[in-house]
């Protein structure tokens, strides 16, 4: 394996690279002293918030500068470590970041050419990041004032604790959260056959901060906007799409309907979240516009969980 240290002055770039290519772990620091659980440490400067780490190691390599130390471990099998600089760090997320959506049809499976839950973006905290710059601005669709940072914070909290309590997994409820309501604590309701509230327009849920109703993508019904919106309201939206209602079904009772220990089950969860529990045609094509509400509800969703920002429309 070929691995090599340039070292340069602190306000220049650290390289550090071997032959090919594998993801590595980010881990989060924001201090002028970080320590990377024995893999590497880099000191003398700050380095902002991600770096990566590699996750096996035979032997240590350490260049030393007047002002910056970098201890490189050399993993046992061949890896990547990101550029870093003590002004603007790098972070490399999972593959798909940025990527076209593809169209995907047939029954969810990978075999039918869907994404299995390893082709999803690796970690929450990363496909929440992904997402954040749509949540900031979400809200002005619906007329309302845009997500506060806090309330971006206790969107992530409620989305964590509720797959916690649920064991449905997190990223999965925040790829449904963005595609009903693109993350705007302060999204309307809409009417079907029922009332479908909150960021993840449950099936006649509590959970609300505008009692408002659209149509059509149109405000139809004016109402009441929260603003803020409280923690527990943020909650309660979720807990009404993960675990379900008094009304209806959640997450939760359509992956168990779906069946299966494959990956597919979240696609046909999907469909019927969006569609309704009998939507699933006899062919199992979950892009069938027989019986949908949105047939590319489905498709949608696969495409969020590879990182896939679908804009707003």
């Amino acid at each position: 394996m070929a691995l090599s240290v340039m070292a340069l002055p602190l306000a220049s770039e650290v390289d550090v690279t071997d032959s090919t290519t594998k993801p590595c772990t980010t881990t989060s620091a924001a201090t002028s002293s970080v320590t990377t659980d024995g893999y590497g440490s880099f000191s003398g400067a700050s380095f902002g918030t991600k770096f990566h780490t590699v996750p096996t190691s035979v032997s240590t390599t350490t260049t030393t500068t007047s002002s910056l130390t970098v201890s490189i471990v050399s993993p046992v099998t061949t890896h990547s470590i990101s550029t870093v600089t003590d002004s603007s760090p790098t972070t490399t997320l999972s593959t798909d970041i940025g990527a076209a959506a593809t169209a995907y049809t047939g029954d969810g499976s990978t075999g039918a050419g869907w994404p299995g839950m390893n082709d999803w973006i690796s970690t929450f905290d990363d496909l929440f990041e992904i997402n954040k710059p749509m949540m900031k601005g979400s809200c002005t669709k619906y007329d309302q004032p845009n997500n506060s940072d806090d309330e971006i914070n206790d969107l992530k909290s409620a989305v964590w604790s509720v797959s916690q309590s649920s064991s449905i997994d997190p990223r999965y409820i925040l790829a449904v959260v963005m595609q009903e309501s693109f993350g705007c604590v302060r999204v309307w309701g809409t009417v079907g056959a029922h009332l479908n509230p909150g960021l993840m327009q449950s099936h006649g849920g509590a959970g609300t901060c505008n009692t408002a109703v659209g149509y059509a993508g149109k405000l139809g019904e004016a109402g009441t906007a929260s603003n803020p919106c409280s923690s527990d309201q943020i909650t309660q939206m979720i807990k009404d799409g993960v675990t379900g209602t008094a009304l209806g079904d959640g997450l939760t009772q359509l992956l168990q309907k779906a069946g299966g220990n494959d990956d597919s089950k979240y696609y046909k969860a999907a469909r019927m979240y969006n569609s309704g529990a009998e939507s699933i045609p006899s062919n199992g094509d979950l892009s069938s516009t027989a019986l949908a509400a949105t047939a590319s509800y489905s498709s949608d969703i696969a495409n969020r969980l590879r990182g896939v920002v679908i804009e707003q429309k």
